[in-house]
């Protein structure tokens, strides 16, 4: 979604002649606050992006005609998953290396850590070390969520893909668990091949 505000930087917070004392040889792609992106836009001549206002889904830039402009995307097009204050692209992967104790506060050790998303997450390593865990871990501390297989214990050892983890479980019965493209929710699907499988589970 695209929306524009015409006119806008020219009142933000003092985008006069006292802000526009921006030389070309100090033009950047972006600003930290509205009226320096306006400041920069102006005086450079392109789009400056305002990171103050970057979210997931949203990026806001000022055009050289003072016109504020907000991109949103049904997609997460940034992530600061680890809460470091830089943003980085999204790309989800499931690691291979678990957590161990007390490395993430209320996560057990042995989850297995999801990288590159909007949302910190952890999912089941499966064998034994899985057997009493979560399946999936998702949010901070403060908003965490936990989800459980409680009619099927998570015993079979886990088949990592770059954004999926997948339990054999034998006699044709497996469960899957896709995290999605945001790296914000996980979707976990029990597939059985044939009627026997199904018979079996």
């Amino acid at each position: 979604m695209l929306a524009a505000l015409p006119g806008v930087a020219a009142g933000l917070g003092g985008a006069d002649s006292s802000s526009a004392l921006v030389s070309e040889a100090s033009c950047a792609a972006e600003a930290a606050t509205d009226a320096a992106a306006a400041s920069l836009a102006a005086t450079c001549g392109y789009d400056v992006i305002i990171t103050d206002a970057l979210t997931e889904w949203a990026t806001s830039y000022v055009r050289p005609d003072g016109a504020v402009v907000l991109e949103t995307s049904a997609r997460a097009v940034r992530q600061d998953s680890d809460g470091d204050g830089r943003w980085a692209p999204v790309a989800v992967e499931v690691l291979a290396t678990p957590v161990a104790a007390g490395e993430v506060e209320g996560v057990p050790a042995g989850m297995l850590p999801v990288t590159g998303g909007v949302e910190p997450m952890w999912l089941n390593p499966g064998g034994d070390a899985g057997a009493d865990l979560p399946l999936a871990m998702i949010g901070h501390p403060d908003e965490r969520v936990s989800m459980h297989s409680e009619s099927l214990p998570v015993t079979a050892d886990a088949a990592l893909s770059d954004d999926r983890v997948s339990y054999d479980f034998g006699d044709g019965v497996s469960l899957t668990v896709d995290v999605n493209t945001d790296g914000t929710i996980v979707t976990p699907v029990v597939r059985v091949e044939d009627r026997a499988a199904l018979d079996h589970l």
